[in-house]
C-alpha cells in the first residue's frame, strides 16, 4: 500500500473509531440531571476503557445551555444539564497515533429559522462542487468567486475570505508556508489540478460560509444579529479527511455547519475544533450537518489576525490562553492545524519548537468519592431534525431509533431511577479502571513476578541449610531459627508497608521494599557469622514480604470482583513459581558455586526488578489515581510516565485527588479484630501453619531418609509449585463461574469493568463454596504424604501426593485470600498484610516445633494431627457462610 493510501486508511480508521465512541456516548451517557464536569469525566473514562484513548489533542469540551456561548479558551462554571438543553460534545481523541477531531450536538428543541439556514447550505455546496468538476483546472480565485455568487443567489452573504484550502499530510506533516496559492481565495491564481512538490496529486477542502444578518436568537444580545454557516468537504473522491478550519469572523454570532463528504457518500457528526476559538453553541443534529450558534468567535485581535492569515507572534496567542485547575487542558495542539499549517505560517522555527514543547494534554480528574457516574444511557432522546440527508439505512441507529421497550437501555434507566431520590448516581456504575485488558495483564504479571521474591527468598535457602550450618559451624536447629525469624518479620513488615501503600501509593512502597531487599542481599552474600545471617535474613524478609500484599493491592486496584478468577493465573504466577523454583535454584547454586552465590543471585535479581519498577510500573492505588484517570504526583510516576508528561510540556500535574487517609500502622490489627475477617484469618493462618510444617521439613527429611544431594532435594520441591500453578488456571475459572451463577440467581446484570455491590451478593457463599471441598481434599492428601514418607515407600508416591496436596491447599487458601480482598477493597494491601501477619506468625511457630514434633510423633502421625486440626477448624468456614453476610450488613448499617 502506498504512503498516500496508508494515510487515508489511517484517517478513515480513526474516524470510524470516533464514530463508535460517540455512538457509545450517546447510548450510555447523555442524559439530563448530570453536571458537565461529571459527564466530561465519564466520557474520558469510557474512551480509555473501551478504546484505549489516553490523550485528547485538544481539551474535551462539554457545554450545555448558556455555557455553549462562552469562548473556547474560557472555562464557564459547571452546570447541570437540563431537560430542554442544547449539549455540545467536542473531542479530539487520539487512537494510537492518529487524531480524530470529532463532535456532536445533542438537542431537545427545534427552530425553523436555523433549519432553513442549514437546508440552504448543502445545496449550495453541491452546486459549487459540481461547477468545480466541470473544470478541475480552474484557479482557486475562480472557485472562490463561484462560491460567493452561489451564496448571494440564495440570499446570503459569503462570510469568509477563503472557500477552502489544500489537504496536508495528517497529523505530522504540515502545509508549506503559503497563505495564498494553497487556498481557495482571492489572489490564488494557480490551477487547482496541479501536483504538489512531492509529486502527488493535490486534494482540496471546499468550505461554504453563509451569513444571514436577519437571523438572531434569544440567547444572543439584541445587538448581535449576524449569523454564519459553514459547510466544507473534500473535493476529491479519492481521500476522506478529518480536517480543521478556523472560523474567519472577528465578532458577532452565527451558525457553523460542518460535514465531510467522500464523493457522494455522506458522513455524519464530524466537528472540527479551531485554534483557540470556541464554536460556541451547537443547535441541531441532522444526519449530514451540525449547526452551531456562536457568539464572539474571535474576540481577541491576535487570534483573529492569525485566523485571517496575518503574521503574529505565537507568544501573543499563548498569553491569551487560560488554564483551569480542574478540567481544562491548555493544549498547544490547538494550533497544530494539520491542513492549514498555522504553525508554519505564523511561527519562527524557534517559536514553533517552544510551542510544541509547551503542549499539554492532561487527563481529567475523577473523584470516586463524589460518585461520578458512567454507563447510564440517556433517558431523553435527542431530537432528530428532518430534511434532506442520509437514508435510514446509512444513518446511525442511535440517531434514528428510540430504545425499544424492554431493551438494555430501558432497564439501565430503570435501575438508575431506583437509586435514592435526590442522590447522585451510584459510583458502582463508573468504569472500575481505565486500563484495557492487556494493560491489566501486563501490570498483573509484573507485580506477580515482583511478589515472587518473597517465597523465592524463603525457599531458595532451604537446600543450603546443611552447607551453611557446616560453614558457620552451627547446628541445624539454629539454622531453623533463621527460618522462624524470617517468617516473623514476613508477617510484621507488610502490616506497615501495606497500609502505607493504601495511602500514598504502590510505587513508593515497592521502591522502599526493593532498596531494603537489595541491601540485605548484598550483606548476606558478604557476611561470615551466624548473628549477621540472622539479622540480615530478618532485614531481607522486611524487604521481600510486603511484595505479596502490594501485588494483591495492585490487583484489587484494577480488577473487579467478578473477574478476579480470570486474572488469577496471572496474579499468582510469581507466588506459585517462587516456592517451586527457589529450592531448585538454591540447590544448583549451592552444589556448584557455594551457598553465598544464592545471595549474589538474589542481589542481581532484585537490581533488575528495581529498574523494571522504576521505568515501567504505573501507579494504580485508587487513593492516588482513582480508576487511572487522575494524574499522580511525580514521585508516583514511572520513568516512562514522567518523561511522557515532560515531553508534553506539563510542568506540574493538574489533578483532582481523591481524599487520602492518613497512614495507620495498626490498621492491620483492626482488620484482624473484625469479626468476619478475623475468623477467616484464624482459619487461613492455622492451615498455613500445617503447610509450613511440610515445607520446612521436606529438605531435611529427603536428605536424611534418601540421602539426596542439594540438587535432587531442590528438584523434589517442583511438584508443590506445579500443583499450585495448575489450580491458578483451573480454579480461577471456577471462581468466576460461581460468581456469575449467584449474580444470575440474584437477578444482577454483570457489566464489564464495573464493580459489583456486595449488599446484594452473598460473596461469602460464593467464595467458600469453592474452598470447603478443597480443604477436605487437602486434609486427605497431607495424611497420604505423611505416611508415604514415614514408611519410605518411594519417591514417586511422595511427589504425587505433594502435587495434589499443593493443588488443593493453594486452591482453598487462594479463595479465602480473594474473599478477604473482596471484603476490604478500599484497603486491599492492608487486608492482605493482616492475613500475612497471622499466617507468618503461625508459620514461624510451626517451623520452630516441626522437627521436635516429627521426632516425637513420627511424620505419619504428625500429618494426621495436622489434618484433624484442619477438619475441626473448618467449622469456622461454615459459620462464615451462615452468618457472614448478616454481620457485614449489620456493620454497614452501624
Amino acid at each position: 500500500m502506498s504512503a498516500e493510501k496508508q494515510r487515508a486508511a489511517s484517517l478513515r480508521d480513526a474516524e470510524k473509531k470516533a464514530i463508535e465512541l460517540f455512538n457509545e456516548i450517546e447510548k450510555n451517557l447523555i442524559r439530563p440531571g448530570i453536571s458537565e464536569k461529571d459527564l466530561n469525566n465519564e466520557i474520558h473514562a469510557l474512551g480509555a476503557e473501551r478504546h484505549g484513548v489516553r490523550t485528547h489533542w485538544h481539551k474535551r469540551v462539554i457545554r450545555s445551555g448558556p455555557n455553549t456561548l462562552r469562548p473556547f479558551e474560557e472555562n464557564p462554571p459547571d452546570r447541570i444539564i437540563q431537560e430542554d438543553d442544547i449539549l455540545v460534545v467536542d473531542l479530539g481523541p487520539v487512537f494510537e497515533e492518529w487524531e480524530a477531531d470529532f463532535g456532536r450536538t445533542f438537542v431537545l428543541g427545534n427552530d425553523p429559522n436555523k433549519i432553513k439556514l442549514r437546508d440552504a447550505l448543502e445545496p449550495i455546496w453541491v452546486d459549487v462542487k459540481a461547477k468545480y468538476w466541470e473544470n478541475p483546472d480552474m484557479t482557486g480565485e475562480e472557485l472562490y468567486n463561484i462560491a460567493k455568487e452561489a451564496a448571494e443567489k440564495e440570499g446570503f452573504e459569503f462570510g469568509a475570505p477563503i472557500a477552502g484550502h489544500i489537504v496536508g499530510s495528517f497529523p505530522h506533516e504540515r502545509i508549506p508556508k503559503d497563505k495564498i496559492t494553497l487556498y481557495i481565495a482571492q489572489g490564488s491564481n494557480n490551477s487547482m489540478n496541479t501536483v504538489g512538490k512531492d509529486g502527488n496529486k493535490r486534494h482540496w477542502i471546499l468550505e461554504i460560509h453563509l451569513h444571514n444578518k436577519e437571523l438572531g436568537f434569544d440567547a444572543v444580545p439584541a445587538s448581535a444579529k449576524r449569523c454564519k454557516a459553514k459547510f466544507r468537504v473534500t473535493l476529491d473522491r479519492s481521500i476522506r479527511c478529518i480536517c480543521i478550519q478556523t472560523p474567519l469572523i472577528k465578532s458577532g454570532s452565527g451558525y457553523v455547519i460542518h460535514n465531510i463528504l467522500d464523493g457522494d457518500v455522506r458522513a455524519w457528526g464530524l466537528v472540527e475544533q479551531a485554534a483557540s476559538v470556541e464554536y460556541s453553541q451547537f443547535y441541531n443534529v441532522s444526519l449530514q450537518v451540525l449547526v452551531q450558534k456562536s457568539k464572539g468567535i474571535a474576540t481577541d485581535q491576535a487570534v483573529y489576525d492569525v485566523a485571517v492569515g496575518k503574521p503574529h507572534s505565537i507568544f501573543d496567542i499563548l498569553n491569551n490562553l487560560a488554564s483551569d485547575q480542574e478540567y481544562f487542558d491548555v493544549t498547544a495542539s490547538l494550533f497544530l492545524m494539520p491542513f492549514t499549517c498555522l504553525l508554519s505560517a505564523i511561527c519562527t522555527p524557534l517559536e514553533r519548537d517552544m510551542l510544541l514543547r509547551a503542549a499539554t494534554i492532561l487527563r481529567l480528574s475523577m473523584d470516586l468519592s463524589k460518585g461520578q457516574r458512567l454507563g447510564v444511557p440517556a433517558t431523553t432522546k435527542p431530537l432528530k431534525i428532518g430534511g434532506e440527508g442520509l437514508s435510514g439505512q446509512d444513518a446511525p441507529k442511535s440517531l434514528l431509533q428510540n430504545p425499544k421497550p424492554g431493551s438494555e437501555e430501558i432497564h439501565a434507566a430503570k435501575r438508575n431511577n431506583e437509586l435514592e431520590a435526590g442522590t447522585r448516581p451510584s459510583p458502582l456504575d463508573i468504569p472500575y479502571t481505565t486500563y484495557s485488558h492487556w494493560e491489566k495483564v501486563g501490570i498483573i504479571l509484573l507485580v506477580s513476578f515482583l511478589a515472587m521474591i518473597s517465597p523465592l527468598s524463603s525457599t531458595v535457602f532451604l537446600p543450603a541449610i546443611t552447607s551453611i550450618a557446616q560453614d558457620l559451624n552451627v547446628s541445624i536447629s539454629l539454622l531453623n531459627l533463621t527460618i522462624t525469624a524470617y517468617l516473623i518479620f514476613q508477617g510484621l513488615a507488610p502490616s506497615i508497608i501495606g497500609n502505607l501503600s493504601d495511602t500514598y501509593g504502590r510505587r513508593p512502597a515497592y521502591m522502599i521494599c526493593c532498596i531494603i531487599y537489595l541491601s540485605a542481599n548484598i550483606g548476606l552474600a558478604l557476611q561470615d557469622s551466624y548473628a549477621a545471617l540472622l539479622v540480615l535474613r530478618c532485614l531481607q524478609s522486611c524487604g521481600s514480604s510486603a511484595t505479596i500484599a502490594l501485588a494483591s493491592g495492585t490487583a484489587s486496584d484494577i480488577i473487579v470482583r467478578a473477574e478476579r478468577g480470570k486474572y488469577l493465573g496471572y496474579s499468582s504466577m510469581g507466588v506459585t513459581l517462587g516456592p517451586a523454583l527457589g529450592p531448585v535454584i538454591g540447590g544448583l547454586l549451592d552444589e556448584y558455586l557455594g551457598w553465598r552465590s544464592i545471595f549474589w543471585f538474589l542481589t542481581i535479581l532484585s537490581s533488575v526488578l528495581f529498574f523494571i519498577i522504576f521505568i515501567f510500573l504505573p501507579e494504580t492505588c485508587r487513593s492516588v489515581v482513582g480508576n487511572g484517570s487522575i494524574t499522580p504526583p511525580w514521585w508516583n510516576m514511572s520513568l516512562i510516565g514522567y518523561l511522557r508528561q515532560r515531553s508534553s510540556g506539563i510542568a506540574k500535574p493538574v489533578t483532582e485527588k481523591p481524599h487520602q487517609k492518613r497512614p495507620n500502622p495498626i490498621a492491620s490489627l483492626k482488620i484482624v479484630f473484625n469479626k468476619e475477617t478475623g475468623i477467616i484469618l484464624v482459619f487461613s493462618s492455622l492451615m498455613y501453619g500445617g503447610y509450613y510444617v511440610v515445607l520446612a521439613t521436606l529438605s531435611t527429611q529427603l536428605a536424611s531418609r534418601y540421602h539426596y544431594s542439594s540438587v535432587i532435594v531442590g528438584l523434589c520441591f517442583l511438584p508443590i509449585g506445579i500443583g499450585s500453578m495448575c489450580y491458578r488456571y483451573t480454579g480461577g475459572f471456577l471462581m468466576d463461574w460461581n460468581f456469575r451463577r449467584y449474580a444470575k440467581r440474584e437477578g444482577i446484570e454483570l457489566v464489564k469493568n464495573r464493580q459489583q455491590d456486595l449488599r446484594v451478593l452473598p460473596i461469602e457463599k460464593m467464595r467458600i463454596e469453592i474452598s470447603l471441598p478443597l480443604v477436605y481434599m487437602a486434609c486427605a492428601m497431607i495424611v497420604i504424604y505423611g505416611w508415604i514418607m514415614d514408611q519410605n515407600l518411594g519417591l514417586a508416591g511422595i511427589e504425587a501426593s505433594l502435587f495434589f496436596f499443593a493443588l488443593f491447599f493453594s486452591g482453598a487458601l487462594n479463595n479465602l485470600n480473594t474473599l478477604i480482598v473482596d471484603l476490604n477493597t478500599d484497603s486491599a494491601a492492608t487486608a492482605v498484610a493482616a492475613n500475612n501477619l497471622g499466617r507468618c506468625l503461625i508459620g514461624a511457630g510451626a517451623a520452630a516445633i516441626a522437627n521436635p514434633m516429627i521426632d516425637g510423633l513420627g511424620l505419619g502421625w504428625t500429618s494426621v494431627l495436622i489434618s484433624g486440626l484442619w477438619l475441626v477448624i473448618s467449622v469456622l468456614l461454615w459459620i462464615i457462610m451462615w452468618k457472614g453476610r448478616k454481620w457485614r450488613m449489620d456493620k454497614q448499617k452501624g
